[in-house]
């Protein structure tokens, strides 16, 4: 060391305040390490143990943060200043002291049993409903011994058993089998086994695991096999001890046309089913139940539904499938009485399925889902009319208007037709239809006269209507048609007082539409149908259309920085737990940040001054969407995330000038795929989040699968 560095370290030394490291108080020592690697609950002696020792080194900090403020505001000089390092040491020891031994006393650790196994249950089944994904709660007893010991001994935690599958060499192993019993251990005793069974298109006439299984076939609640049926006449010493089973799937994958020789009577004799799904290339011979069925499912290729509508009279839910070059049921006129929920898509039109759906009468259904191609409003017309006659003839007419809800798709709908149906389900709540290229005259049937200016009294077609869905794949040259659906069935219709559904369906009022709804695939045709629909005006000036293409060149700049974000169905991404230690992505984070906030800027320095321009950009929904989603990034010597500017651009520039425009948005998107229609005097008008709702997002209560359900059957 030089002369001058030697004058320069003396003159820092001299600033520092001296203190004597011996003044300073010590890291403790853990009074209970015992309680320190366990989970175990302390005894009340140790609960006072650790507060005395918790509260000695609160005091200690106390007085470290004493020693630490005397040695000075923290400066460039700190290096040099070994004994202010080793304090600050020694305070942040002591703060991690109470911290780990605060977590000592927790409530957590002394949960009554009751309690934890319901929280236990709770976790074991809220991941996933699908059986095939489940996954064992071993974690669960890998805690602590306490928590090990009540896992262990909750029997309904184990009775899910996880998928087998058997084409595994590994399930053949005495090791494995071994597992598998300490499970059905583990299960108890009571009736309440889940099994699933996994062997697509392999063919065991026997399999040790299932002789394991079939030795508990007296508890067997659910049953589900995906194999062939060869694989399940391996269940064949499960005959007649089936005393509790309640569900039974089966799925029939397999390569052979060719019908099996066995006699599929395993499950024939089960006092309990009530429930069975069967799929794929069913075998004819397969024995079952049916006269006790109450939920029967076929898809794809199969005749076991003409069994079911012959025998099983207390069928409340039905569900057909055939697909393409899939035989239809064979006809069996026939009326259900107690059948409420059916399901039905038959792709291919044949004489077997006019029959099949025309004589299918169900005179107290409740919910119908139908897809046909051909003429299927007048076969629903047949069989609610047939369901009406034989009310009639027997003086029960009462249980023939109990249909609430239908949805069909169908390629051709007339308006008479759709009329003469609907008039025989006056008591209908819900109704979903499709509108197909060329096919829209049947949407006029839904438009009221103006009683202003005709003196035509109103049809009473669905009187009673709360919710109207309809699919469409553009709405080009409709846009008028809608207007008058939510003009006269929305905005002008009245609920009468009193008894309204008497009053009602004996006069020649309506009931308003609730929801009207419009589903359209496609984010940007959505936007586009929208404005449309509103009559949204487009940019006229030279001013508007400059600002138009600025907004739109940071909006494509935002597209291209945060891509993922605008991805459905949106995911939200995981937060990799080392992401601060991995430099590259961290240098290439801060890198995005410090685009988006240079956007930012931009925006915010920039002056709005209409409405036109932002919807024709839909600048704003891209903030939206990032305030909502994006992954916020905090920059250095920022005090905002990106996320949190992205939300104060929209709450100072956006909101103020769309709120001056809300009476504009009549038709609001919803979802991720759906427009719908919000009276003048709709309640949600006048919420604090009016503009949130009106503007950006309705959130929709429905999920993607019910909304878009024939892709779903």
């Amino acid at each position: 060391m030089d002369g001058a560095s030697r004058s320069v370290f003396g003159r820092i030394r001299s600033r520092i305040p001296v203190v004597k490291l011996s003044d300073a108080p010590t890291v403790p020592s853990s009074p209970v390490p015992h309680l320190l690697n366990e989970n175990k609950v302390p005894t009340e002696e140790e609960r006072k143990i650790l507060r005395d020792a918790i509260a000695d080194t609160e005091v200690r900090i106390i007085r470290l943060v004493e020693l630490e403020v005397a040695q000075g505001p923290p400066g460039d000089s700190d290096k040099f200043n070994l004994t202010r390092s080793r304090i600050i040491r020694r305070r942040r020891a002591c703060e991690a002291f109470v911290k780990t031994h605060k977590s000592l006393l927790v409530p957590v650790r002394d949960l009554p049993t009751e309690l934890l196994q319901e929280i236990f249950l709770h976790y074991a089944y809220s991941p996933t409903k699908y059986h095939r994904w489940v996954t064992l709660p071993f974690v669960l007893g890998q805690i602590c011994s306490s928590w090990r010991k009540v896992a262990v001994n909750l029997p309904a935690l184990w009775d899910k058993l996880p998928c087998f599958k058997i084409k595994r060499v590994i399930t053949r192993r005495m090791s494995y089998l071994a597992f598998v019993r300490e499970l059905l251990r583990r299960s108890g005793e009571s009736a309440t086994l889940q099994v699933y069974i996994y062997a697509p298109f392999k063919e065991f006439k026997t399999h040790p695991l299932i002789d394991v299984l079939v030795t508990h076939s007296e508890r067997f609640k659910t049953l589900t096999i995906e194999s062939t049926s060869t694989t399940m006449t391996a269940f064949k010493g499960a005959k007649g001890r089936l005393t509790n089973l309640q569900r039974l799937d089966l799925y029939f994958w397999s390569h052979s046309v060719i019908q099996p020789a066995e006699d599929m009577d395993v499950f024939e004799t089960a006092p309990k089913l009530k429930n069975v799904s069967l799929y794929g290339k069913v075998p004819d011979a397969i024995a079952l139940p049916w006269s006790q069925l109450t939920v029967f499912r076929e898809k794809y290729d199969g005749a076991s539904a003409a069994k079911v509508l012959q025998h099983a009279s207390g069928l409340q839910t039905l569900e057909i499938v055939k697909n393409n070059h899939h035989a239809s049921p064979v006809p069996v006129p026939t009326t259900l009485s107690a059948l409420k929920n059916v399901r039905i898509r038959i792709d291919d039109v044949s004489p077997e399925a006019d029959v099949f759906l025309s004589t299918l009468v169900a005179p107290a259904i409740d919910n119908l889902k139908i897809v046909y191609p051909e003429s299927l409003v007048q076969h629903l017309t047949s069989s609610f009319t047939t369901a009406a006659a034989q009310a009639l003839d027997t003086g029960t007419l009462g249980i023939t208007n109990h249909l609430r809800s239908l949805a069909f798709r169908t390629m051709s709908i007339s308006p008479d037709e759709l009329r003469a149906m609907l008039r025989l389900v006056p008591w209908l709540k819900e109704l979903d239809m499709e509108v197909s290229d060329g096919d829209d005259a049947f949407l006029h049937v839904f438009i009221l006269p103006d009683t202003a200016v005709a003196s035509v009294p109103i049809e009473p077609v669905a009187p009673l209507l709360e919710t109207l869905s309809i699919t469409a794949k553009t709405i080009t040259g409709l846009e008028g048609t809608f207007n008058d659906i939510a003009r006269t069935r929305c905005e002008n219709a009245t609920e009468p007082e009193g008894d309204a559904d008497g009053i009602i369906l004996s006069g020649s009022a309506f009931r308003p539409l609730r929801t009207l709804r419009l589903n359209l695939a496609g984010r940007e045709h959505r936007y586009n149908s929208q404005a449309a629909l509103n009559k949204w005006k487009a940019p006229a000036s030279k001013v508007q259309f400059r600002e138009v293409a600025l907004l739109n060149a940071w909006r494509r700049q935002l597209l291209d920085e945060l891509p993922e974000v605008f991805v459905e169905p949106f995911v939200k991404p995981k937060m990799t737990p080392n992401l601060e230690k991995d430099k590259s992505k961290e240098k290439e984070r801060l890198a995005k940040g410090k685009k988006l906030m240079r956007i930012f800027n931009d925006i915010e320095l920039y002056q709005l001054q209409d409405a036109i321009p932002i919807r024709s950009s839909k600048l704003h929904l891209t903030l939206s969407y990032i305030a909502l989603r994006a992954t916020p990034i905090r920059l250095p010597n920022y005090p905002r995330t990106t996320v949190e500017v992205a939300q104060r651009i929209l709450d100072n520039q956006f909101k103020p000038i769309l709120t001056s425009c809300l009476d504009e948005y009549k038709w609001v998107t919803k979802g991720t795929t759906s427009l719908v229609y919000v009276p003048s005097h709709a309640d949600i008008r006048k919420s604090d989040n009016a503009v949130q709702d009106l503007v950006y997002e309705l959130k929709d209560e429905m999920e993607v699968a019910d909304v878009w359900w024939p892709q779903y059957l």
